[in-house]
């Protein structure tokens, strides 16, 4: 409340200052979204977000516009990453323990995840339980793995 919405905002990245049009941003706000993770895509047209909610954005860097609506978590998406080989391709980790992988080329907002993997971890020795997948890496040396980083206790 007493809050006005901006027109625009800037976001800053190592080498270049992009200006986001608030078509992405107003959607956060209109959500009280809080991002917990944002990620520019290889060629830094898209920007994919988890917003500390089931669902995740991804938006056109230069009109603001929302490409896809990520919706495939049970729990909050904390973490997202593009995959280096595959524009196309986006990895999402949530409190729900899965790790949702998403195919951009549907042409739907709407998207549910072409794959959803259950992260369960453990040390061998111990029952593996299912914990909340906080972060992510997929490594630019290999186009068939993907690793998480957990926390147990959520």
């Amino acid at each position: 409340e007493g809050h006005t919405r901006r027109q625009s905002a800037v976001i800053l990245s190592s080498s270049v200052s992009l200006k986001l049009r608030l078509g992405f941003c107003n959607r956060l706000s209109s959500r009280n979204a809080v991002v917990l993770d944002l990620e520019w895509s290889v060629d830094a047209s898209m920007i994919a977000a988890a917003v500390g909610g089931t669902e995740a954005f991804v938006a056109d860097v230069v009109t603001g516009a929302t490409r896809h609506l990520l919706k495939g978590h049970t729990g909050t998406q904390k973490s997202i990453r593009w995959d280096p080989h595959n524009a196309n391709t986006v990895f999402s980790g949530g409190r729900d323990g899965t790790v949702c992988i998403w195919d951009l080329r549907t042409p739907e907002i709407d998207s549910q995840p072409a794959v959803k993997v259950k992260a369960i971890y453990g040390t061998g020795r111990e029952t593996l339980v299912p914990a909340t997948v906080t972060d992510l890496l997929v490594p630019p040396q290999d186009d068939h793995k993907f690793f998480t980083v957990s926390n147990v206790n959520g």
